[in-house]
Order: structure tokens, then C-alpha cells, then sequence
């Protein structure tokens, strides 16, 4: 008896019963439209789950590309600190040097 590829891996070990009770003789018509409808039952199903999967591993994606552009972004606004930091003190340094230079205090220094 010959059964196409794709029934031969849901082929159930047990009997086959349709709605009314009444065997499903493997290999006839009857066979094959319940393993085809079965087929299409399980086809939306399982798609359903992998687009369920697709999704689910994208938003983790996005979870973990928004963590990490946080992380970067508050990474960056440190080191920006810390220059504005730096900065800050050179320009009070210059200020302290040119005011010695001048002989007066940083006050008076207007530029």
C-alpha cells in the first residue's frame, strides 16, 4: 500500500474512528481525507506556535538591544560628565594662571 511522505510520520498506531464510530480503513479514501484534514488541522497549529516563537524571540531581540542601547547611552552621558568635569577644571586653571600672571585674583579675570 503506498502513503505519501508527508502522512507516513503521523500515521497513529492506533485504529482510526471517524465522527460516527465507523473504522477508517487505512489506505482508502476515507484514510486519506482524515489525514489530510488532520494535516491541515495540525499545519495551523504549528504555525501558529512557530509565529508565536518568531515573535516571542524578537521581542526578546528588541529587550536586549534596548538594554543594551540603555547601557551605552547612559555609558556615554558618564563620559560626557566626566569631560564636562575636566573641562571645567582647565578652564578654572586657565583662569587661575592668567589671573598669578596678572598679579590679581580669578574674579577680576574677565576672560
Amino acid at each position: 500500500m503506498f502513503i505519501p511522505i508527508k502522512y507516513r510520520d503521523i500515521i497513529l498506531p492506533d485504529p482510526i474512528y471517524d465522527n460516527f464510530g465507523s473504522f477508517i480503513v487505512p489506505g482508502s479514501r476515507e484514510w486519506f481525507t482524515y489525514m489530510y484534514q488532520l494535516d491541515l488541522d495540525t499545519r495551523d497549529e504549528c504555525l501558529r506556535k512557530a509565529d508565536d516563537i518568531k515573535f516571542a524571540a524578537r521581542i526578546d531581540e528588541l529587550t536586549a538591544s534596548s538594554e543594551a542601547d540603555k547601557l551605552h547611552y547612559k555609558h556615554h552621558l558618564e563620559e560626557r560628565s566626566k569631560n564636562i568635569a575636566n573641562l571645567q577644571i582647565q578652564e578654572d586653571i586657565r583662569i587661575q594662571d592668567l589671573a598669578i600672571y596678572h598679579g590679581t585674583s580669578p574674579k577680576h579675570v574677565k576672560y
